[in-house]
């Protein structure tokens, strides 16, 4: 791969439908937010950049991520104003891949914990093949039935833009941008549960559902 890719997990939400933290919640052996993570690390992003909340023990992170030979590819960042809306958690997360030379960020949500490894690397090859062809792309995003869904890509030539998001905005209203949103390509997924996300217990309860009916898949 010829360009740096720094995974951003975003994972400083603050869980205000579900009534409690649902990132310790337990699904198929692990944790809502672990699954996310193990996925990261185990992808061929070249680190990964967790981004919580200052009073985070991280306690939910699965034990095999703090081995030594997966703790060398993920850190941890805080966030002292994520209260204020996923933009500064984001913003958080940019400054430090900036800061580490990242080419571009992909960027992924700590509640989807069906999220794929090939997903992550479908983005990375997809955006490393088109700079090898001199294509400059300002972003690789997922998108399921024409809505663009994380995981995406964001090349560093957005960054600036994404340094001056505010509130609860997010990297997909960057895409909806006239300026932006033309020089950027989508990669099409048809199953649903990839993108799945956990914000009550209702979804937490179908988590749990569909995460046995993809292992019977496999």
């Amino acid at each position: 791969m010829s360009v740096k890719v720094i995974g951003i997990c975003l994972a400083a939400g603050n869980s205000s439908r579900m009534g409690k933290d649902k990132l310790p919640l337990q699904i198929g052996g692990t944790t809502i937010g672990s699954s996310v993570f193990e996925k990261a690390v185990s992808s061929e992003l070249n680190h990964t950049l967790i981004v919580s909340k200052e009073s985070d023990s991280l306690d939910w992170i699965g034990t095999k991520l703090w081995k030594l030979e997966n703790k060398a590819k993920w850190s941890s960042v805080s966030s002292s104003e994520s209260m204020k809306g996923q933009a500064f958690s984001l913003r958080r997360g940019i400054e430090c891949a900036r800061q580490i030379g990242a080419d571009a960020v992909l960027i992924m949500l700590a509640d989807q914990p069906f999220l794929q490894v090939e997903m992550v690397n479908d983005l990375i090859h997809s955006y490393d093949d088109h700079l090898i062809a001199g294509e400059s792309l300002d972003y690789i995003a997922s998108r399921l039935a024409g809505v663009i869904q994380p995981p995406i890509l964001i090349s560093r030539t957005l960054f600036p833009a994404l340094l001056k998001l505010d509130g609860d905005q997010g990297a997909r209203s960057i895409l909806r941008d006239e300026r932006f949103k033309q020089n950027g390509i989508c990669v099409d997924y048809e199953d649903r549960r990839y993108f799945f996300d956990v914000d009550t217990m209702d979804d937490y309860r179908k988590a749990e559902e569909l995460n046995v009916c993809l292992n019977q898949n496999r």
